[in-house]
Protein backbone atom coordinates (compact mmCIF):
# COMPACT_ATOMS: atom_id res chain seq x y z
CA UNK A 1 0.00 0.00 0.00
CA UNK A 2 1.07 3.45 -1.22
CA UNK A 3 4.23 2.34 -2.24
CA UNK A 4 6.84 3.54 -5.23
CA UNK A 5 9.09 1.66 -6.99
CA UNK A 6 7.81 -1.75 -6.53
CA UNK A 7 9.40 -5.11 -8.89
CA UNK A 8 7.72 -8.71 -8.07
CA UNK A 9 9.29 -11.32 -10.33
CA UNK A 10 8.92 -14.82 -10.14
CA UNK A 11 6.79 -15.62 -7.56
CA UNK A 12 4.54 -18.74 -7.16
CA UNK A 13 1.53 -17.74 -4.90
CA UNK A 14 -1.58 -20.85 -4.51
CA UNK A 15 -4.59 -20.62 -2.20
CA UNK A 16 -7.29 -22.76 -2.11
CA UNK A 17 -9.76 -21.99 -5.61
CA UNK A 18 -12.85 -23.05 -3.45
CA UNK A 19 -11.58 -22.34 0.29
CA UNK A 20 -10.00 -19.15 -0.58
CA UNK A 21 -12.43 -16.51 -0.51
CA UNK A 22 -10.61 -13.93 0.58
CA UNK A 23 -7.26 -14.63 -0.96
CA UNK A 24 -6.22 -12.85 -2.93
CA UNK A 25 -2.19 -13.20 -5.25
CA UNK A 26 -0.77 -9.71 -4.96
CA UNK A 27 -3.13 -6.53 -4.16
CA UNK A 28 -1.52 -2.99 -4.96
CA UNK A 29 -3.02 -0.28 -3.24
CA UNK A 30 -2.05 3.00 -4.21
CA UNK A 31 1.04 2.07 -5.71
CA UNK A 32 3.04 3.72 -8.82
CA UNK A 33 6.28 2.68 -10.53
CA UNK A 34 5.50 -0.98 -10.22
CA UNK A 35 6.64 -4.10 -12.37
CA UNK A 36 4.80 -7.62 -11.71
CA UNK A 37 6.63 -10.16 -14.17
CA UNK A 38 6.92 -14.03 -14.28
CA UNK A 39 4.69 -14.81 -11.44
CA UNK A 40 2.41 -18.24 -11.12
CA UNK A 41 -0.28 -17.25 -8.98
CA UNK A 42 -3.26 -19.56 -8.48
CA UNK A 43 -5.97 -17.82 -5.72
CA UNK A 44 -9.63 -18.28 -4.75
CA UNK A 45 -9.70 -14.21 -4.98
CA UNK A 46 -8.42 -12.35 -7.62
CA UNK A 47 -4.78 -13.25 -8.89
CA UNK A 48 -3.77 -9.38 -9.50
CA UNK A 49 -5.45 -6.21 -8.11
CA UNK A 50 -5.09 -2.81 -8.38
CA UNK A 51 -6.81 -0.72 -6.05
CA UNK A 52 -7.07 2.98 -4.44
CA UNK A 53 -8.98 1.96 -1.19
CA UNK A 54 -9.50 4.73 1.92
CA UNK A 55 -7.58 4.30 5.17
CA UNK A 56 -8.24 7.05 7.63
CA UNK A 57 -9.09 9.50 5.19
CA UNK A 58 -6.54 8.50 2.70
CA UNK A 59 -6.56 7.16 -0.75
CA UNK A 60 -3.36 7.53 -3.05
CA UNK A 61 -3.66 6.68 -7.26
CA UNK A 62 -2.37 3.90 -8.91
CA UNK A 63 -0.52 4.62 -11.46
CA UNK A 64 2.43 3.44 -13.92
CA UNK A 65 1.89 -0.28 -12.98
CA UNK A 66 3.43 -2.84 -16.03
CA UNK A 67 2.31 -6.76 -15.30
CA UNK A 68 3.67 -9.14 -18.17
CA UNK A 69 4.34 -12.53 -18.63
CA UNK A 70 2.62 -14.40 -15.84
CA UNK A 71 0.14 -17.58 -15.59
CA UNK A 72 -3.19 -16.54 -13.52
CA UNK A 73 -5.99 -18.81 -12.08
CA UNK A 74 -8.51 -17.67 -10.48
CA UNK A 75 -11.84 -18.00 -8.87
CA UNK A 76 -12.44 -14.31 -9.03
CA UNK A 77 -10.56 -11.70 -11.36
CA UNK A 78 -7.40 -12.61 -12.79
CA UNK A 79 -6.39 -8.64 -13.38
CA UNK A 80 -8.51 -6.62 -11.96
CA UNK A 81 -8.41 -2.55 -11.84
CA UNK A 82 -10.94 -1.33 -8.31
CA UNK A 83 -13.43 -2.63 -7.36
CA UNK A 84 -12.08 0.11 -4.32
CA UNK A 85 -11.76 3.53 -6.64
CA UNK A 86 -11.27 6.21 -4.35
CA UNK A 87 -8.40 7.87 -6.11
CA UNK A 88 -7.28 7.51 -9.48
CA UNK A 89 -5.85 4.86 -11.96
CA UNK A 90 -3.38 5.83 -14.95
CA UNK A 91 -0.87 4.32 -17.40
CA UNK A 92 -1.67 0.51 -16.92
CA UNK A 93 -0.31 -1.99 -18.89
CA UNK A 94 -0.79 -5.85 -19.03
CA UNK A 95 1.15 -7.70 -21.76
CA UNK A 96 1.30 -11.47 -22.59
CA UNK A 97 -0.15 -13.35 -19.66
CA UNK A 98 -1.87 -16.56 -19.68
CA UNK A 99 -5.63 -16.84 -17.84
CA UNK A 100 -6.21 -20.47 -17.48
CA UNK A 101 -9.46 -22.29 -15.67
CA UNK A 102 -10.60 -18.24 -14.03
CA UNK A 103 -14.32 -17.53 -13.47
CA UNK A 104 -13.24 -13.76 -14.95
CA UNK A 105 -10.32 -12.66 -17.51
CA UNK A 106 -9.27 -8.67 -17.47
CA UNK A 107 -11.75 -6.53 -15.34
CA UNK A 108 -11.90 -2.25 -14.42
CA UNK A 109 -14.56 -1.99 -11.95
CA UNK A 110 -15.12 1.82 -10.73
CA UNK A 111 -17.62 2.34 -8.04
CA UNK A 112 -16.29 5.13 -5.71
CA UNK A 113 -15.69 7.92 -8.36
CA UNK A 114 -12.34 7.53 -9.87
CA UNK A 115 -11.27 8.21 -13.44
CA UNK A 116 -9.23 5.28 -15.33
CA UNK A 117 -7.03 6.53 -18.09
CA UNK A 118 -4.52 5.03 -20.64
CA UNK A 119 -4.91 0.79 -19.67
CA UNK A 120 -3.77 -1.51 -22.33
CA UNK A 121 -4.47 -5.52 -22.17
CA UNK A 122 -2.40 -7.23 -24.91
CA UNK A 123 -1.78 -10.58 -26.21
CA UNK A 124 -3.69 -12.55 -23.46
CA UNK A 125 -4.99 -16.13 -23.49
CA UNK A 126 -8.02 -16.82 -21.79
CA UNK A 127 -9.92 -19.80 -20.50
CA UNK A 128 -13.24 -18.60 -18.77
CA UNK A 129 -14.86 -21.54 -16.40
CA UNK A 130 -17.68 -20.41 -14.37
CA UNK A 131 -17.68 -20.66 -10.41
CA UNK A 132 -20.71 -21.11 -8.20
CA UNK A 133 -23.78 -18.22 -7.91
CA UNK A 134 -21.43 -17.00 -4.84
CA UNK A 135 -18.37 -15.64 -6.79
CA UNK A 136 -18.35 -12.57 -9.03
CA UNK A 137 -18.01 -13.31 -12.15
CA UNK A 138 -19.30 -16.01 -15.15
CA UNK A 139 -16.66 -17.10 -16.92
CA UNK A 140 -16.45 -14.10 -19.27
CA UNK A 141 -13.35 -12.47 -20.38
CA UNK A 142 -13.97 -8.51 -19.98
CA UNK A 143 -15.89 -7.05 -17.71
CA UNK A 144 -15.35 -3.28 -17.62
CA UNK A 145 -18.05 -1.44 -15.85
CA UNK A 146 -19.08 2.29 -13.78
CA UNK A 147 -20.82 1.37 -11.06
CA UNK A 148 -22.04 3.53 -7.82
CA UNK A 149 -21.47 1.90 -4.41
CA UNK A 150 -24.37 4.08 -2.88
CA UNK A 151 -26.55 6.48 -4.31
CA UNK A 152 -24.07 9.32 -2.41
CA UNK A 153 -21.27 8.01 -4.38
CA UNK A 154 -19.84 10.33 -7.21
CA UNK A 155 -19.64 9.07 -10.35
CA UNK A 156 -16.63 7.99 -11.81
CA UNK A 157 -15.01 7.58 -15.31
CA UNK A 158 -12.63 5.21 -17.72
CA UNK A 159 -11.50 7.07 -20.90
CA UNK A 160 -8.17 5.30 -23.13
CA UNK A 161 -8.76 1.55 -22.50
CA UNK A 162 -7.28 -1.11 -25.12
CA UNK A 163 -7.60 -4.75 -25.52
CA UNK A 164 -5.90 -6.58 -28.49
CA UNK A 165 -4.91 -9.94 -28.78
CA UNK A 166 -7.14 -11.36 -26.77
CA UNK A 167 -7.93 -15.26 -27.95
CA UNK A 168 -9.61 -17.76 -25.54
CA UNK A 169 -13.05 -19.85 -24.42
CA UNK A 170 -16.03 -18.21 -22.71
CA UNK A 171 -18.77 -19.36 -20.67
CA UNK A 172 -19.69 -15.73 -19.69
CA UNK A 173 -21.26 -12.62 -21.54
CA UNK A 174 -18.19 -9.91 -22.00
CA UNK A 175 -19.09 -6.50 -20.58
CA UNK A 176 -18.20 -2.98 -21.33
CA UNK A 177 -20.78 -0.75 -19.77
CA UNK A 178 -21.23 2.87 -18.69
CA UNK A 179 -23.59 4.17 -15.92
CA UNK A 180 -27.01 3.90 -17.17
CA UNK A 181 -28.11 7.61 -18.98
CA UNK A 182 -24.16 8.56 -18.97
CA UNK A 183 -21.42 8.45 -21.25
CA UNK A 184 -18.85 7.68 -18.75
CA UNK A 185 -16.44 5.08 -20.59
CA UNK A 186 -15.14 6.82 -23.64
CA UNK A 187 -12.26 5.50 -26.49
CA UNK A 188 -12.46 2.10 -25.91
CA UNK A 189 -10.67 -0.19 -28.64
CA UNK A 190 -10.78 -3.48 -29.34
CA UNK A 191 -8.41 -5.44 -31.94
CA UNK A 192 -8.33 -8.98 -32.82
CA UNK A 193 -10.05 -10.84 -30.31
CA UNK A 194 -11.42 -13.94 -30.67
CA UNK A 195 -14.00 -15.29 -28.27
CA UNK A 196 -15.11 -18.92 -28.22
CA UNK A 197 -18.37 -19.41 -26.31
CA UNK A 198 -18.41 -22.40 -24.34
CA UNK A 199 -21.97 -23.94 -22.44
CA UNK A 200 -21.81 -22.91 -18.72
CA UNK A 201 -21.50 -25.77 -16.19
CA UNK A 202 -23.93 -24.35 -13.61
CA UNK A 203 -28.12 -24.31 -13.52
CA UNK A 204 -28.22 -21.10 -13.14
CA UNK A 205 -27.95 -20.24 -17.10
CA UNK A 206 -26.59 -16.17 -17.10
CA UNK A 207 -24.86 -15.77 -21.08
CA UNK A 208 -26.75 -13.75 -23.46
CA UNK A 209 -24.02 -12.75 -25.76
CA UNK A 210 -20.74 -13.21 -26.73
CA UNK A 211 -19.82 -9.38 -26.20
CA UNK A 212 -22.54 -6.47 -25.00
CA UNK A 213 -21.18 -3.11 -24.72
CA UNK A 214 -23.40 -0.41 -23.61
CA UNK A 215 -23.77 3.64 -22.56
CA UNK A 216 -20.00 4.14 -24.40
CA UNK A 217 -18.96 6.97 -26.64
CA UNK A 218 -15.89 6.18 -28.89
CA UNK A 219 -15.60 2.30 -29.80
CA UNK A 220 -13.82 1.01 -32.42
CA UNK A 221 -13.92 -2.99 -32.91
CA UNK A 222 -11.72 -3.82 -35.55
CA UNK A 223 -11.15 -7.82 -35.76
CA UNK A 224 -13.73 -9.66 -33.68
CA UNK A 225 -14.00 -13.30 -34.00
CA UNK A 226 -17.49 -15.03 -32.44
CA UNK A 227 -17.76 -18.81 -32.40
CA UNK A 228 -20.10 -21.26 -30.62
CA UNK A 229 -19.75 -24.44 -29.95
CA UNK A 230 -21.35 -26.91 -31.89
CA UNK A 231 -23.55 -29.60 -30.49
CA UNK A 232 -23.40 -28.09 -26.82
CA UNK A 233 -25.68 -25.30 -27.32
CA UNK A 234 -27.49 -23.14 -24.32
CA UNK A 235 -30.74 -22.25 -25.55
CA UNK A 236 -30.85 -18.54 -24.54
CA UNK A 237 -27.78 -17.66 -26.79
CA UNK A 238 -28.44 -14.67 -28.42
CA UNK A 239 -26.12 -11.82 -30.35
CA UNK A 240 -22.45 -11.95 -30.68
CA UNK A 241 -22.13 -8.73 -30.32
CA UNK A 242 -24.48 -6.58 -29.30
CA UNK A 243 -23.90 -2.25 -29.14
CA UNK A 244 -26.70 -0.22 -26.40
CA UNK A 245 -26.92 3.17 -26.22
CA UNK A 246 -23.35 3.59 -28.09
CA UNK A 247 -22.21 6.79 -29.67
CA UNK A 248 -19.17 7.21 -32.10
CA UNK A 249 -18.47 3.88 -32.94
CA UNK A 250 -17.31 1.79 -36.03
CA UNK A 251 -17.17 -1.92 -36.36
CA UNK A 252 -14.81 -3.62 -39.02
CA UNK A 253 -13.68 -7.32 -39.64
CA UNK A 254 -16.72 -9.22 -37.67
CA UNK A 255 -16.23 -12.97 -38.10
CA UNK A 256 -19.42 -15.11 -36.78
CA UNK A 257 -23.25 -15.29 -36.35
CA UNK A 258 -25.46 -15.83 -33.83
CA UNK A 259 -25.81 -18.04 -30.64
CA UNK A 260 -28.67 -20.08 -31.86
CA UNK A 261 -28.79 -20.29 -35.81
CA UNK A 262 -32.64 -21.27 -35.76
CA UNK A 263 -34.00 -17.95 -33.73
CA UNK A 264 -34.57 -14.90 -34.70
CA UNK A 265 -31.86 -13.13 -32.98
CA UNK A 266 -28.68 -11.33 -35.33
CA UNK A 267 -25.16 -12.02 -35.33
CA UNK A 268 -24.60 -8.03 -34.97
CA UNK A 269 -27.62 -5.96 -32.95
CA UNK A 270 -27.46 -2.33 -32.88
CA UNK A 271 -30.29 0.03 -30.54
CA UNK A 272 -30.64 2.91 -29.76
CA UNK A 273 -26.97 4.01 -31.13
CA UNK A 274 -25.93 7.44 -33.01
CA UNK A 275 -23.13 7.99 -35.37
CA UNK A 276 -21.82 4.87 -35.93
CA UNK A 277 -20.69 2.80 -38.95
CA UNK A 278 -20.68 -1.21 -39.37
CA UNK A 279 -18.44 -2.61 -42.39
Amino acid sequence: QWCSDVFARGLTIRSDLERGVDAAGIELDGCRNVVVSDCLIETGADAICLKTNKTEGRAEPCEDVAIGNCILSTSSCAVKLGADSYADFRRVSIIGCIIKNSNRGLGIIVRDGASVRDVLFSDVVFEGRRRDYYWLGSGEAIYIAILKRTPESPLGSIRGVTIRNLRGSCQGTSLIAGYPNSRTITDVTLADVSLSMEPEGRPDKRTREALLVRNVNGLSVDGLLVSWRAGRIEKDWRHGLRLSSVTDFEVSRFRGRQGLPSTPFAAIRVENCVGGAVH
